[in-house]
């Protein structure tokens, strides 16, 4: 097992985490911690900002990684072409618009029965369209959200911006580095 989900198994049943991790090791990263969270058929919500649903999807089952109780917001294919409606799927129009990503989130939170978890794969990118500011009050109210839900959440970002880390630190019960 690797070190990101042994120090997840640690934390208990509700927990959120920032987790830092390179560049390269960003997918591998996210399958190991897709494992861990969807075991028992967990449902939860990935939020992309690093590909799109129908490439995501692929990846996922070629690692043989559960979709069914997966839903997927996606932040990248409204810049790429018009994407189809699916109910597993909420494509965001305008990633820096961050209410309209919230409520998405929310939405998805609402509706899903039981336990649920929430990961985010580069967070970074919203630095793209928002000052760190904006970003980390938005990642405040996700995590309050998350504790209202009694969610695990998984925030990932790549190494890079210190300004953000900093300023969003903070939120989290814990803060892993990825080597």
């Amino acid at each position: 097992m690797n070190k990101p989900v042994e120090e997840l198994e640690k934390i208990g049943d509700q927990f959120t985490v920032l987790m830092i991790c390179p560049v390269q090791k960003l997918q591998n990263t996210i399958n190991d911690i897709l494992n861990f969270l969807a075991k028992n058929n967990m449902p939860g919500i990935y939020v992309s900002f690093s590909k799109p649903y129908k490439t995501l999807e692929k990846i996922l089952k070629e690692s043989n990684i559960n979709t069914e109780n997966l839903f997927f917001i996606d932040c990248i294919s409204h810049s790429v072409n018009e994407p189809k409606k699916d109910n597993k799927v909420l494509y965001i129009s305008n990633t820096g618009d961050l209410n309209g990503l919230g409520i998405g989130i929310t939405q998805f939170m609402e509706t899903i029965p039981g336990r649920e978890f929430l990961l985010i794969d580069a967070l970074e990118t919203l630095l793209i369209y928002n000052k760190p500011d904006t970003i980390a009050m938005f990642v405040q109210s996700l995590i309050n959200k998350s504790s209202k839900f009694d969610m695990r959440t998984v925030i990932l970002t790549p190494k890079g911006d210190k300004e953000l880390i900093d300023k969003i630190g903070m939120f989290f019960d814990k803060i892993i580095e990825v080597e």
